[in-house]
């Protein structure tokens, strides 16, 4: 009788196997995310649901989810570990320096392909990033300053928005990778008189927090629209950053439209118990946290704080489920629970990871980032000298010129002592007199003074260093004067750098050039005032091309076009001004928007190897509506004999009208910036376009408005007085 049974059980079995297998809603790549999200947090045990929740989600093999990195760093370079390599560009106030937006763009957009390409080799942790870094360098002691785009809230602006938008690409569906705009809010100070991050509380007025800590996180959202926001580790008004309500959800969220994810700086949530005792408990650190509006827990808080918190009654599950869905729709338009061929960059090449279009678009970045400080007209140096002595600890050191947040370099970076030779051959000497920035070593000049006695020039290499926060060898240690965790205690050349350069000057005769190789400004008073430095230069943390970009530049190849991003004080200011004050209008004041007194360099400041002359420098119309869309016009003559580019920058002066004296802006606010090519003995035109915005103030209570007002427009000595602007 048996027998008579196969026909049906193969019938049942044909059955099976006719539909085809019913897909999960979750992975039906056809239906709108939103939906995705919804069905795949609703297959999700709490304990699951919590393990998504941080900066490495743990995989779920029940449901086929892979493991997922929340936060790889790009900030100027994929951080590639191990036995992989990436570009690495210049440090970000390099970059800054360029006031080359477009650039920014490209870089944004070379990194994104590197990720990616690195992602498609099968490596994970290449999709979601930590970058950029927004804060204002407000002051100068701040050991992260090289990481931003300098002090001016529309440069930083300006500057993330292309770099982001060239980070997550331009598909409407699919994010390239995923950016995350930090550190919010108010966060520029490492330690303080025994007072860390972790532990500072930033007292920002309504005022500041609107119209200088905020201005570039609302473009990061609003034009660039960043897939997330890192929450900082201070306080700010006395809540932390990533516990504060009002920040998130109020001003973040409410305020300026945010949609994506918040995570916290790393270890932010469990700081709320062991370091500035907001809450008594992982659970109650994890329930404020969700509660405010940190999605995404960089840390080891959450996977036991949710479901304690839940337990406990501090915390619903629809409040764990908004989370949720904040952070996984970034999963989702990032592609990774798409089948792997679906992505628009599922097919970028290991190929492009440092390819020569890469690595010269490092080597321009450096070479526009480069800013010419003193100059008598020894440079450009001649190219016929019979010996070149290269001294100084930075002339020749690799890792010093990466800057800090970078991962293993495409090759051995090129010093300033390789770019020469390439260019000069075996008539370079290099005899360092000084192996670190840091520390003594008095008794190493003397072979420096040797070398430089018969030299046609002395170029001497010196500044600062973040080498020590290396995250391709976690355990390497460095001699550092600035980086994470570490501010500066003042603004003099560090070690006994300048003694080196004052033994070349008094004990030989040779022209010296100083390079310097730095992150934060530096008080270099005594070599902008001898007469035996014959130029200075500042190239910042170069990236791994800074060598070649330098000798160009040294040697004439290019003409320096870089401006100083930051306002360069003089040493006393900093005891002037406690870094622990966040506000900006205390005398002396800060930034060059508010600065009182007299510093070494202005913002904005770069010399050239020839001469422009701003020949015109208009406004239409001159009068009428703000919402009347208007332009700065500019010609330029190059009157040297060099080609060049020169940096236009355009500072708005408030001069009378509806304000109350207390409402008054800032009264050198920077609202434009171009960068002009002009040939030697030609001509150039420029223009800028001035948006509604332009004409907006900030009120002391933190409102910004539009007032009926006239105002005064900068450009070098140039003014267009006069412009009359209604509402």
């Amino acid at each position: 009788g048996m027998i008579r049974c196969w026909p049906a059980v193969l019938y049942a079995l044909t059955l099976l196997a006719a539909p085809a297998a019913a897909v999960d809603p979750w992975r039906n790549t056809s239906l709108p995310i939103p939906q995705r999200v919804a069905d795949l947090i609703g297959r999700l045990s709490l304990g699951e649901k919590a393990g998504q929740l941080l900066s490495n989600s743990a995989a779920i093999a029940r449901l086929g989810i892979p493991a997922f990195d929340w936060g790889n760093e790009c900030l100027h370079g994929v951080v590639a570990t191990g036995a992989l390599n990436a570009t690495v560009f210049p440090q970000p106030l390099v970059l800054a320096s360029s006031f080359n937006s477009t650039l920014l763009h490209l870089i944004g957009t070379a990194i994104s392909d590197e990720a990616r390409a690195l992602f498609n080799m099968g490596n994970d942790g290449y999709l979601q990033f930590f970058a950029p870094n927004m804060n204002i360098f407000r002051d100068p002691h701040w050991g992260r300053g090289s990481e931003t785009y300098g002090e001016d809230p529309f440069l930083t602006a300006r500057m993330a928005v292309s770099f982001v938008t060239g980070l997550q690409g331009d598909d409407a569906k699919h994010l390239k990778v995923g950016a995350t705009c930090k550190h919010y809010a108010a966060y520029s100070l490492e330690e303080y008189e025994g007072i860390s991050r972790f532990l500072f509380d930033a007292v920002v007025s309504d005022r500041d927090m609107a119209d200088t800590y905020l201005p570039a996180f609302r473009a990061c959202v609003q034009e660039a629209r960043a897939a997330s926001i890192m929450c900082s580790y201070n306080s700010i008004n006395g809540v932390p950053a990533c516990g504060n309500r009002h920040m998130l959800a109020e001003v973040l969220r409410g305020g300026m439209g945010f949609d994506g994810f918040v995570v916290s700086d790393c270890g932010a949530i469990g700081d709320m118990v062991t370091e500035n005792h907001y809450a008594s408990s992982p659970a109650e650190a994890t329930a404020i946290g969700i509660k405010a509006g940190t999605d995404v827990d960089c840390g080891g808080t959450y996977p036991d704080g949710i479901p304690a918190a839940v337990a406990q009654g501090l915390l619903a599950v629809a409040d764990v489920d908004i989370a949720l869905e904040r952070a996984l729709t970034t999963r989702f338009r990032l592609g990774v629970f798409d089948p792997p061929g679906d992505s628009p960059y599922a097919h970028i090449p290991p190929s492009v990871v440092g390819s020569a279009a890469h690595l010269e678009l490092a080597r321009e970045s450096a070479r526009q980032g480069i800013v010419l400080l003193k100059n008598d007209g020894i440079l450009p140096m001649s190219d016929a000298s019979a010996k070149y002595v290269v001294i100084g600890p930075q002339s020749n050191d690799p890792l010093v010129l990466l800057g800090n947040y970078h991962g293993n370099p495409t090759h051995t970076p090129v010093t300033p002592a390789d770019g020469l030779r390439a260019l000069l051959d075996d008539r370079v000497v290099v005899s360092v007199g000084l192996p670190a920035v840091i520390g003594e070593g008095t008794w190493m000049f003397s072979d420096a003074v040797n070398a430089a006695a018969d030299a046609g020039y002395a170029i001497i290499f010196i500044g600062s260093s973040s080498k020590s926060t290396n995250l391709s060898q976690p355990n390497l240690v460095e001699p550092a004067t600035e980086k994470e965790s570490l501010d500066r205690s003042n603004l003099d050349m560090p070690g006994v750098q300048l003694d080196l350069v004052k033994a070349v000057a008094k004990r030989t005769t040779t022209p010296i050039i100083v390079v310097l190789i730095n992150g934060g400004p530096i008080d270099i008073q005594w070599l902008v005032e001898s007469p035996r430095v014959h130029a200075i230069l500042t190239a910042g943390y170069p990236g791994q091309e800074g060598g070649t970009a330098i000798a160009e530049v040294l040697l004439g190849r290019v003409n320096p076009s870089g401006r100083l991003p930051v306002t360069w004080y003089f040493s006393n200011y900093t005891e002037e001004n406690p870094a622990s004050n966040m506000n900006m209008t205390t005398y002396p004041g800060r930034t060059h928007r508010y600065v009182q007194v007299p510093v070494l360099f202005p913002f904005g400041y770069g010399l050239s190897y020839t001469t422009f002359v701003l020949r015109s420098f208009s406004v239409s119309p001159m009068s009428g509506p703000s919402s009347s869309p208007r332009n700065a016009t500019f010609e330029v003559t190059n009157i040297g004999n060099m080609d060049g580019t020169e940096t236009l920058l355009v500072f708005l002066e408030y001069v009378s009208g509806s304000l109350t004296p207390e409402d008054v802006p800032p009264r050198h606010a920077l609202v434009g910036f171009a960068r002009v090519v002009v040939p030697r003995g030609g001509r150039a035109a420029a223009t800028i376009t001035l948006p509604p915005s332009t004409w907006q103030a900030v009120t002391a209570a933190g409102q910004t408005i539009t007032p009926s007002a006239c105002w005064n427009l900068h450009c070098g000595s140039a003014v267009v007085q006069g412009l009359c602007i209604t509402p």
